[in-house]
């Protein structure tokens, strides 16, 4: 019964509207009803990730991201570095969307969750804010209008850049690393700039607004002093608040505003007369005169080498030489010297060894010595060989046998007697031995 019944309920199961009115029956005979049929549970496989784009972003986050793969029905989430997306989509089973959230800047995991699995991790990148490095300009005018250079990383792409908060009226980017902009009107004083992006703006760099004034200067302090070690040097006058520049012989030199009517410098190493002038917004001021001292200066040496016995011919090379009182080598004295004018002088170099300093005593009128020369000794060594006595400069390595050149000069001289005979032989004369006598 229980077979046959079995299969009745397999007839049954298939059988369509016969087999619904048997089940009646069945029912009725107490041989119950056809039970469902088994549920098979649907195996669903791990999420795998293939592609994301963009592969990189702002990190204050906001940007949409596609990413690529498959299982991703019925996923749960999308973490960027372990940050859940502020949002995500699946779109289909190969697709989702997500939003990036905020995340510190750098490469990070990004996984598709899926209780089945999350997908092993792509990469992306949340880059970083530009960074300002150096303003090209200190100080500006308070009028505005000054094109300066921020120098920095991560320009590209910038959107703005502001002084103080206010926007530059224009600017460029030229390269990943520097802006050239326009500096906008702003009032006196120490401000932030600022360089604008969508991935954060950057960390401030400073610039100074100063008034419009015109510079007037009435002296320098001192007006005088050596070509070396760069001494500080004030400048008296009125209107210094809007300097930007302080000009040496035309060119910047690094200055600090004391007051409105003060300002130091460092002097640069230079010569002769120079003008100093301090430039503001309504122009450049007048020039005081500032005056090196003179100085001994050697420029050069020719030969700048010689034995070590001493002997050689030096000519020096320089400035202020007149009145000078002697020439050292190594603070050997020259065996003599003499100035054959303000620029020249030649002296004979003493015995000595190594490399030297050449040095001139300058005369009373050029104080100290600006420069020095270098002259090198060689040494000059001789030796025996089996050819006879060898000369060998002790630097280049040559060397002369004596005995072979001798040899040479007597197999010459033999030649040339030899030679002499021939000749007198053929022109039918005896050579003369010595006094002849008379035929009788």
């Amino acid at each position: 019964m229980t077979t046959s019944t079995s299969r009745a309920r397999g007839r049954i199961a298939t059988g369509g509207a016969v087999g619904a009115a048997l089940a009646v029956l069945l029912g009725f005979l107490g041989l119950g009803a056809l039970p469902a049929q088994a549920a098979v549970p649907r195996v669903v496989a791990a999420a795998a990730a293939t592609l994301i784009a963009p592969t990189s972003g702002t990190p204050l986050g906001g940007d949409t991201v596609t990413i690529t793969g498959t299982g991703f029905t019925g996923a749960t989430g999308v973490t960027f570095g372990g940050t859940p997306a502020t949002t995500f989509t699946v779109v289909d089973d190969t697709t989702v969307t997500a939003t990036t959230p905020a995340h510190a800047p750098g490469a990070v995991d990004v996984v598709v969750q899926q209780p089945t699995g999350d997908s092993a991790p792509l990469t992306y990148t949340f880059l970083a804010p530009p960074t300002v490095t150096d303003v090209s300009y200190n100080r500006v005018s308070e009028a505005g209008g000054t094109v300066v250079t921020v120098s920095g990383t991560g320009f590209t792409g910038a959107t703005g850049v502001t002084f103080g908060g206010t926007a530059a009226p224009a600017f460029t980017v030229t390269s990943d690393s520097m802006i050239t902009v326009t500096t906008p009107a702003h009032a006196p004083g120490v401000v932030d700039v600022v360089v604008e992006h969508p991935n954060g703006d950057s960390q401030p760099g400073s610039i100074t607004y100063v008034p419009v004034t015109t510079a007037v200067i009435t002296s320098l302090s001192p007006d005088h002093g050596p070509s070396v070690g760069n001494p500080t040097i004030t400048i008296t006058g009125t209107g210094f608040s809007g300097a930007l520049f302080v000009l040496v012989a035309s060119a910047p030199v690094p200055f600090t505003v004391v007051s409105d009517t003060e300002i130091t410098f460092s002097l640069p190493g230079l010569r002769g007369q120079v003008p100093v002038q301090v430039q503001t917004a309504n122009g450049v001021s007048g020039a005081a005169t500032f005056t090196y001292d003179p100085l001994l200066v050697v420029t050069g040496v020719s030969p700048a080498s010689g034995p070590t016995t001493g002997g050689t011919l030096v000519t020096l090379s320089g400035e202020c030489f007149t009145g000078a009182t002697g020439v050292t080598f190594g603070g050997v004295p020259a065996r003599t010297f003499t100035v054959v004018d303000d620029t020249t002088i030649t002296a004979i170099a003493p015995a000595g060894s190594g490399v030297v300093d050449l040095q001139v005593q300058p005369s009373v009128a050029c104080q100290g010595l600006l420069q020095t020369a270098i002259f090198t000794y060689v040494a000059v060594t001789a030796s025996t060989s089996a050819d006879g006595p060898t000369a060998t400069l002790a630097d280049t390595g040559s060397s002369t046998p004596a005995g072979p050149m001798l040899a040479g000069g007597g197999v010459f001289l033999a030649a040339g007697a030899a030679l002499l005979v021939a000749r007198t032989r053929r022109r039918g004369l005896t050579p003369v031995s010595g006094p002849q006598q008379p035929t009788v």
